[in-house]
């Protein structure tokens, strides 16, 4: 980040790459080199970085919040009550 605050744009993206290649779920590094590129000019890499951000972060939370089967049955064991007829 301190790059993006000495708004040395080209050396931030290339930070970003690295965190990118590293950790291709940041959906955070996605959207500030998305900052990067608008900086340089680069508006077409901006809006596909922009919108890989998103996708990552809806994936990221899609995968961390759905219940897996096991869940389900372990609820259902705690109140059978709540069990359908």
């Amino acid at each position: 980040l301190s790059y993006i605050e000495s708004k040395d744009f080209e050396r931030a993206i290339l930070d970003f790459n690295t965190v990118i290649r590293l950790n291709p779920t940041d959906s955070q590094a996605y959207l500030l080199r998305a900052g990067a590129y608008n900086s340089t000019g680069q508006s077409a890499k901006a809006l596909a970085d922009r919108k890989t951000s998103f996708e990552v972060l809806i994936n990221n939370f899609s995968l961390a919040n759905v219940p897996s089967p096991q869940d389900f049955d372990r609820i259902l064991q705690r109140d059978p009550d709540k069990q359908m007829s």
